[in-house]
């Protein structure tokens, strides 16, 4: 998110010297104006093309630290949740598949699954053949097991 607003800020602000530097060169009939004005459009554009650059590379090496080991969900139109557990027991909990969601560790005790949130439990599950069934109600109820891993 931080990201985001230093992009959206450093692009507000090339847009509005851009735009300084072309009324500039109208009003004052300055050539170099132009040149500026131009140099700072390709500024902004290079220095976003840069951060988002750095923001996608930390994200992919992020997720390649560590690996798959269970998937489970339950879609649905509204209130679709889907959670995935890795190997170096972490999870990622989510509304929408395609957003980062909550993130934790969890144990697994015999049958039981528990998800911690800060060192405090979140919920358990009871782990089935091709389910997971939530003990103790918090609202996710039962998940199907997509893949393991």
């Amino acid at each position: 998110m931080i990201v985001s607003i230093l992009k959206m800020l450093i692009g507000l602000f090339g847009i509005l010297s851009t735009i300084w530097f072309l009324t500039t060169g109208l009003f004052k009939r300055n050539s170099s104006a132009y040149k500026k004005a131009g140099f700072s459009l390709i500024a902004t554009f290079i220095l976003i093309g840069i951060i988002s650059t750095i923001e996608l590379g930390y994200h992919s090496n992020k997720a390649a630290n560590k690996k798959l080991i269970l998937s489970a969900g339950r879609e649905a139109p509204i209130g679709g949740i889907w959670l995935k557990l890795y190997d170096n027991n972490s999870y990622t909990l989510t509304f929408d598949p395609r957003t980062e969601g909550k993130e934790g560790t969890y144990q697994i005790k015999n049958d039981t699954l528990a998800l911690f949130d800060a060192d405090t439990i979140r919920t358990s599950f009871l782990i089935k053949e091709k389910s997971l069934e939530e003990i103790k109600s918090t609202g996710i109820g039962g998940l199907s097991i997509l893949e393991k891993h």
